[in-house]
């Protein structure tokens, strides 16, 4: 689907193109390094991937996002920097998705992800989870 999202938008009348070439035809083909010591290489749609939910308008947004500083930054192809650089308010865009999603069915949504934000790990216990919300009771009405 994003092979022929990326090669209508390159040429609307043109031939689909296969997943690499039209990937590369917008980002640079360079790995972006990730871990402690950036020294772990992960391929560009690897890497967003991890911060979308595997669906279409994740990706497109993900890429509009890229697409938009790489004209801010005047570059002809997305860079990994760029990658790199966007992630956090795609962040921001994946936390107001999740937020609009189940907001009707968990409405503390909000006070749950300033909990989650105060513990700052990728993974945490559910005790971690219960002494943050019990510090953030003492502080904060809930």
């Amino acid at each position: 689907m994003i092979a022929f999202r990326l090669s209508k938008a390159i040429n609307p009348e043109g031939d689909i193109l296969p997943f690499n070439k039209a990937w590369e035809s917008l980002f640079v083909n360079k790995p972006i390094l990730m871990g402690d010591r950036q020294q772990k290489p992960l391929h560009i749609f690897d890497y967003i991937s991890l911060s979308t939910h595997l669906r279409p308008r994740d990706y497109i947004k993900y890429i509009n996002v890229c697409c938009e500083q790489t004209l801010v930054e005047k570059r002809k192809r997305v860079h990994p920097k760029i990658v790199k650089k966007v992630d956090k308010g795609f962040s921001n865009y994946m936390k107001e998705e999740i937020i609009d999603e189940i907001h009707s069915i968990l409405p503390e949504i909000d006070q749950i992800f300033s909990i989650i934000s105060q513990i700052r790990k990728w993974n945490f216990t559910i005790n971690e989870f219960k002494d943050t919300y019990n510090l953030f009771l003492k502080k904060i009405s809930i």
